[in-house]
């Protein structure tokens, strides 16, 4: 087990309070500050007043500007043999091609600054850079220059994994933040839907080459998104596992910390945390639900007994309908046969029955149904109960918007039951922001 193995280790108690979050902002060291852009000239060596903001102090480093128009780099240097560099009046500026090595460079700046005698190239971490090193290899990061005592730092050109571009010309978009943080957030989101829960750092890496992040800057990623809680990569823990499985955690990122959180926290009997959120959501709909129902249970009742009042004077007009249709044939029958005869009945009961026909015709005009005594019963019930529902002032509209929203609920909370029954393990994968 992938928890046990990291409690032998004793990195899990370092992460514990990492649990994850996937809005939590990334450090600011994954994003370099840039200096202006402005226009210069094609020369080879030259010296410019607006070239770069920067002079590669603490506070903004300088910037290698990549010119799309001829394809070349120029980088602007405060040379200590320049007499106006040091009163911030000017700067040195050199142009060169991508496939100008480390070295070349190195002699082209001792070339025009004779006092310039320690010229080196370094990584952000220090560490010097070969001679032999091409340009186009160095500026897919930043990296630092040595001129005698002082350090300068660089800052690359944008990398968007296509091409690479400078700043505009009045430096008022920092177009270098903007890439890095978009191609961040890709890297993020493929990530989270990343089928694989585990995956080793070369194959990281090239997921973050993908998405428009340098090899060298990978690794810094790799770690924030560690320092955060979006991955868990073990490389600096030291332990006392064999060597073998000590480098297979050591080169494996896991793309769904939960899941080790989980099975970490289980296995000290403790609620895990995926559990604890199931637990904290269904006590949330709980008293939700809690809080409606006395609303819907009042609404349910009303309109139950709006209902059956209706139905009530509904039934009392059918039976006295039914108790004139009586009596109309009991006094048709003893017109005919008592006090009159057939003949003077028969054009009564022909106009009589033509009359119904008529009748019928306007009740199909007026309600499109037939005339029949269910239509007629539920026309009388429908009029009843909608005067029933104005005089009490009930909105059945409101009712119904109650109902669904507890029957919500209630679905809501026989998922979140049904998710609590899988394992401990796997519960982080049916976890959904909401």
């Amino acid at each position: 087990m992938i928890a046990a193995r990291l409690m032998r280790r004793g990195v899990m108690p370092a992460v514990t309070a990492r649990v994850t979050s996937s809005t939590m902002p990334l450090p600011r060291s994954m994003l370099m500050p840039l200096a202006s852009f402005s226009s210069i000239s094609r020369s080879t060596v030259g010296t410019t007043n607006s070239f770069g903001a920067g002079s590669g102090s603490a506070g903004k480093p300088l910037e290698l500007k990549y010119l799309e128009a001829n394809g070349s780099l120029a980088l602007a240097l405060p040379l200590t043999g320049d007499p106006h560099s040091e009163i911030g009046l000017g700067m040195k500026l050199f142009s060169l091609h991508p496939t100008t090595s480390v070295a070349s460079f190195v002699s082209q700046v001792q070339l025009e600054d004779t006092t310039a005698k320690d010229v080196q190239i370094r990584t952000q971490k220090g560490v010097p850079v070969a001679p032999e090193t091409a340009f186009s290899s160095l500026m897919a990061d930043d990296f630092q220059i040595v001129l005698n005592d002082k350090v300068l730092r660089v800052a690359a050109p944008v990398f968007t994994g296509d091409a690479y571009t400078s700043l505009p010309q009045d430096g008022g978009l920092d177009m270098r933040a903007i890439a890095h943080k978009a191609a961040i957030i890709k890297l993020r989101e493929t990530i989270a839907n990343h089928p694989k829960w585990k995956i080793d750092v070369t194959e990281f890496k090239k997921l973050a080459a993908d998405h428009g992040i340098p090899p060298k800057q990978a690794s810094q990623v790799l770690h924030a998104f560690h320092q955060v809680g979006l991955v868990f990569h073990f490389s600096q823990v030291k332990n006392h596992l064999p060597h073998a499985a000590d480098e297979e955690l050591k080169s494996a990122v896991f793309l769904k910390p939960r899941n080790i959180l989980d099975g970490y926290f289980d296995s000290l009997g403790l609620i895990p945390p995926s559990t604890q959120r199931y637990v904290e959501k269904r006590q949330q709909l709980e008293a939700d639900l809690a809080a409606i129902m006395p609303e819907h249970d009042a609404l349910l009742h009303l309109q139950a007994q709006l209902d059956e009042t209706a139905h009530k004077r509904t039934a009392v007009y059918c039976y006295l309908s039914s108790a004139g249709l009586v009596g109309m044939g009991g006094l048709y029958a003893w017109l005919t046969f008592v006090e009159y005869s057939w003949d003077i009945m028969e054009p009564i009961t022909y106009f009589t029955g033509f009359g119904v026909s008529v009748l019928s015709y306007f009740w199909w005009t007026l309600t499109t149904s037939e005339y029949e005594y269910g239509n007629v019963y539920d026309f009388i019930y429908q009029r009843r109960r909608n005067a029933l529902y104005t005089k009490s002032q009930f909105d059945p509209i409101k009712l119904d918007n109650l109902q669904a929203k507890v029957a919500g609920i209630h679905r809501d909370i026989a998922d979140i039951t049904t998710k609590l029954t899988k394992p401990t393990c796997l519960q982080a994968e049916f976890l959904k922001e909401k």
